[in-house]
C-alpha cells in the first residue's frame, strides 16, 4: 500500500530533526525512576523527500535553545504526530550503554549502587575458594561470636549489686548457664594428620523417648542343620562314620558285664543297700536295651543298604543290555527287605530262628486284629485287666 503524503499544514515531529545527524539514543532525564534495562527506543519514521527544509532548520534552533523543554514537548507531540501507517525502525542498544547513560544522568546515586557491586564481587571471590577454607572461616566466625557473647555477659554481670539477681533468671539458672559456657569453651583437639578421622565427644544427652535397645539373644547353632554342610547322604555317612557301629557293640558288651556283676551284688546285699542296688540293676537293664537296639538297628540298615545296592546294580546291567528303565515300588522294596532279613537270620541261627521270628510277627498282628474285631451290642465285653487302656475306636454291628 503506498504511503500517504504528510499534509503541508501539519508540522513534522521534533524527533525527526536529528534524523539527518544519525541515530540517537534517548537519555533518561533526571527525576524519572525506573529500570534502565526497560528503556526502549521509540520508532523513527522515515523522512519524505518533499519535506520543507525551513521547518527542519527552525526545529534545530528550537532544540538548541531549550533542550529540556523540547524533550518534554516532543514526547507529548510525538504521541499525536506519529504516523500509524508509516514504516518504523527499531534500533538495538546494548545494556552497558544504557547503564552508562543512567549513571551520567544520576550522579547522586553512585554510592548506593556501588554497594551491590562490591557484594557481588565478594560473592564471586568466595565461590572460587575451596570448601575447606570456607569451613575454617565459618568455624572461626562462630567461635568469635561465642566469645563476643561471653564478653557481653561478663560485662553485664558486675553491673548488678551483690546478692541481687533479676526476676527472670534466678541464681540456679545462672550457675547452669555458666557451666554450659564452660563446656562450650572446650575446643576439639586438632588432628595430627588431615586424613585422620575427626575426634568427637561420645557424651550425648539422654533422650526423653524410650529407646528400643535390641537384646542379643543366644541363637542355637547346630552344624547338622546348617546349609553349608550340604544334604544328608546315607551312603556317605556310613562310609565316614562306620566306626560308630563297632563302638556301640563294645558299649553293649561292657553294659552286659556290669549288669551281670550288679545282679550278683544284689543277691548278697544287706537289707540297707538292697533298694539302692535294685535301682542300679534297673538302670543297667535299660541301658543294655538301648545299646542292643542301636546295634540291631545298625546291622539292619547295613543289610538293607547292601540289598538295595545289589538290586540297583543288577538293574543298571539290564539297562545296558537294552532293557527299559524300571523303578522299584514300595511293595516290591518291602518284600525284598523282608526276604533279606530272614536270610540273615537263617545264616546266624538257622531255621529255628526264622520260625521264631515268624511266630512272633504273627502273634503281634493277631493281637492288633483282635482289638479291631467288632462285637454285638448284646454281648458281654471280654474281661481284661484294669491296667489295660481302652482302644480309641471300636467297630459295632448296625
Amino acid at each position: 500500500m503506498p504511503r500517504r503524503p504528510r499534509p503541508t499544514t501539519r508540522k513534522p515531529p521534533i524527533h525527526l530533526a536529528g534524523a539527518s545527524r544519525g541515530p540517537r539514543t534517548a537519555t533518561k532525564p533526571h527525576g524519572i525512576t525506573g529500570n534502565v534495562n526497560e528503556i526502549r527506543i521509540h520508532a523513527v519514521d522515515s523522512v519524505s523527500e518533499n519535506e520543507p527544509e525551513s521547518d527542519s532548520a527552525g526545529e534545530h534552533e528550537d532544540l538548541d535553545e531549550d533542550p529540556e523543554s523540547s524533550f518534554v514537548e516532543g514526547g507529548e507531540e510525538e504521541e499525536e504526530d506519529v504516523d500509524v501507517d508509516g514504516p518504523r525502525v527499531a534500533q538495538y542498544v546494548d545494556e552497558e550503554d544504557l547503564e552508562e547513560v543512567g549513571e551520567e544522568s544520576e550522579p547522586e546515586d553512585d554510592e548506593p549502587e556501588q554497594e551491590p557491586d562490591n557484594l557481588k564481587n565478594l560473592r564471586n571471590d568466595l565461590s572460587t575458594l575451596p570448601l575447606g577454607a570456607l569451613r575454617k572461616a565459618q568455624q572461626a566466625l562462630l567461635r568469635s561470636k561465642v566469645y563476643d557473647d561471653e564478653d557481653d555477659e561478663d560485662g553485664e554481670g558486675p553491673g548488678l549489686p551483690s546478692g541481687e539477681y533479676s526476676n527472670s533468671e534466678p541464681k540456679g539458672e545462672t550457675s547452669h548457664q555458666a557451666k554450659d559456657q564452660e563446656k562450650e569453651k572446650k575446643e576439639v583437639p586438632k588432628r595430627k594428620n588431615k586424613h585422620a578421622p575427626m575426634e568427637m565427644s561420645s557424651k550425648r544427652p539422654v533422650p526423653r523417648k524410650r529407646l528400643d535397645i535390641p537384646v542379643n539373644k543366644p541363637v542355637p547353632r547346630d552344624p547338622r542343620f546348617l546349609p553349608i554342610t550340604g544334604e544328608f547322604s546315607q551312603d556317605r555317612f556310613r562310609t565316614q562314620y562306620g566306626f560308630l557301629s563297632e563302638m556301640h557293640e563294645q558299649e553293649m558288651n561292657t553294659l552286659k558285664e556290669n549288669l551281670k556283676r550288679a545282679r550278683k551284688m544284689l543277691a548278697s546285699s544287706p537289707r540297707a543297700l538292697r533298694a539302692e542296688r535294685e535301682a542300679e540293676v534297673q538302670r543297667l537293664e535299660r541301658a543294655v536295651k538301648r545299646a542292643e537296639s542301636l546295634v540291631n538297628r545298625g546291622k539292619r540298615e547295613q543289610v538293607e543298604a547292601s540289598v538295595l545296592a545289589k538290586a540297583r546294580k543288577e538293574e543298571k546291567e539290564k539297562q545296558k543290555q537294552g532293557k527299559k528303565a524300571w523303578f522299584m515300588k514300595n511293595v516290591d522294596k518291602k518284600e525284598l527287605l523282608t526276604r533279606a532279613k530272614f536270610e540273615v537270620l537263617a545264616e546266624q541261627g538257622g531255621r529255628g530262628a526264622v520260625r521264631k521270628a515268624i511266630e512272633k510277627k504273627q502273634k503281634k498282628t493277631s493281637q492288633k486284629e483282635k482289638k479291631r474285631r467288632p462285637y454285638a451290642p448284646g454281648e458281654k465285653r471280654p474281661s481284661r485287666p484294669s491296667t489295660d487302656v481302652r482302644p480309641n475306636k471300636r467297630q459295632k454291628f448296625s
